[in-house]
């Protein structure tokens, strides 16, 4: 079965040339292991953004996670119907600021 969600990034990551990684884990110092939908490089923190659908999977862990230079971020789940808006995720992914060499922010990121 196809994981809509995750289509919808993967478009995105090709359109607009983002560096993603499909359920990524993170082993926090205290043994925690954190499994994400994606990671997303060079957008949030140093480390990059861990997207989740399940507000659950961080809950406890916020501060452990920055600490190892990532951010979070909790998204609604994708409905069958939706699709990739080129326009929505610039927006998200400006507000989530680029962290990433300045010599490599792409130019649509520079408005």
């Amino acid at each position: 079965m196809k994981d809509k969600f995750i289509e919808i990034w993967q478009e995105a990551a090709h359109d607009l040339g983002l560096e993603i990684v499909v359920s990524f884990s993170l082993k926090l110092p205290s043994g925690k292991k954190i499994n994400t939908d994606l990671l997303l490089r060079h957008f949030g923190d140093e480390q990059g953004m861990l997207i989740v659908r399940n507000y659950k999977k961080v809950k406890f862990w916020g501060d452990e996670i920055s600490e190892q230079g990532y951010g979070f971020s909790v998204l609604s789940d994708s409905s069958k119907e939706e699709m990739y808006v080129k326009a929505e995720f610039i927006d998200l992914l400006i507000d989530w600021g680029w962290s990433g060499q300045d010599s490599e922010q792409p130019e649509w990121l520079k408005r």
